[in-house]
């Protein structure tokens, strides 16, 4: 029969405190004060850093969704031209998040 140890039952609940806390932070505009130090302690070692990887992909797909519903509804043609590559460079090399910049403080 399978036991039920202290850390298995520790371990989801420290994790679900985590992202509670480092989405308060966000929040508040403390979110890189938290998660960058943490991304540097994780690659000290030499290693690659999951957080890194999970900021990464998160301004990625946020920026993505942002890019695609102006691309969807653009209010010029050059708007939609410059979302859609915009849109490209983000999904095809995970870069150029800055791009959704103008259109989240426009609306």
């Amino acid at each position: 029969t399978p036991t039920l140890t202290l850390g298995a039952v520790l371990s989801p609940l420290l994790g679900a405190a985590c992202g509670a806390g480092l989405k308060m932070a966000s929040l508040l505009g403390y979110y890189h004060a938290a998660v960058l130090p943490l991304i540097l302690l994780e690659m000290e070692g030499g290693v690659f850093s999951v957080l890194g990887a999970l900021d990464a992909s998160c301004l990625c797909c946020a920026c993505a969704g942002v890019c695609a519903a102006v691309a969807a509804r653009p209010t010029s043609a050059e708007e939609g031209s410059a979302c859609r590559r915009a849109l490209a460079i983000n999904i095809w090399f995970g870069d150029f998040v800055e791009a959704c910049y103008p259109y989240m403080a426009r609306d």
